[in-house]
């Protein structure tokens, strides 16, 4: 079967290679939407807790993991719809990318009034809820899939740990990171020439996957799994 434009639009109904295609792009409006939230966060390196489920919580994980490299802080990522007893000085991050996530907005309303929270969503309730309260917003781009949110929420949530804990050069290293990515997605584009993406996937085809990260690139060994599994629904 040859790839072309016509057959990737015809099973990708949802535009999917688009919007990964853009993953860069997200990264940095993600990024420069926490920063023109204008957050001010004190006191530095408190207790940082995020309430995510999904697509949500694996762009906590991402973020928190790299942030950890530079941090003794404490960050925990909870997939849970109550509040576990929690020190008093901590900071919840709630993420939710559509906005309508139960067990966030459980969370929120558990919350609300009593603790420093900064939310982070595409919209929905979660974000009316947060600009009616006067609670911290982080807006981030909307995308018809959560998959294909990740690098939107993530970028945000860099934002918000960047002014958490006072972290240096984020805003450098959210650039390095877009450049490098825009070079791997040259390899993967639609072609039938040099599609390492293309190849991979024939090398793949009726076999067992198995996804053994080092321990420092664990989160990203899940993310690959789940991107896998989700994608593989596709066809």
């Amino acid at each position: 079967m040859r790839i072309s434009e016509e057959l990737v639009k015809r099973v990708d109904k949802h535009g999917m290679y688009n919007y990964i295609w853009n993953s860069p792009e997200q990264l940095e409006r993600g990024y420069e939407g926490a920063v023109r939230a204008g957050l001010t966060i004190e006191p530095k390196g408190r207790p940082l807790y995020f309430f995510g489920m999904g697509a949500s919580a694996t762009s906590s994980d991402l973020a928190v993991s790299w942030a950890s490299s530079f941090t003794t802080s404490r960050m925990e990522i909870i997939r849970w719809h109550r509040i576990p007893p929690l020190p008093e000085d901590s900071l919840l991050i709630l993420v939710s990318k559509s906005g309508n996530t139960t067990e966030v907005l459980r969370a929120f309303e558990e919350v609300l009034g009593k603790r420093d929270v900064i939310c982070v969503a595409c919209g929905g309730k979660l974000a009316e809820i947060a600009e009616k309260e006067g609670v911290p917003l982080v807006l981030v781009e909307l995308t018809p899939l959560s998959r294909t949110t990740t690098f939107a929420l993530s970028g945000a949530i860099l934002g918000i740990l960047e002014e958490a804990l006072n972290l240096e050069k984020v805003g450098t290293s959210i650039k390095v990171a877009s450049s490098s990515l825009r070079v791997v997605r040259e390899k993967v584009k639609i072609s039938e020439e040099g599609n390492e993406a293309k190849d991979l996937a024939l090398k793949a085809l009726g076999k067992r996957l198995h996804v053994v990260p080092t321990y420092e690139m664990r989160v990203v060994g899940m993310r690959l799994i789940q991107q896998l599994n989700e994608n593989a629904k596709v066809g």
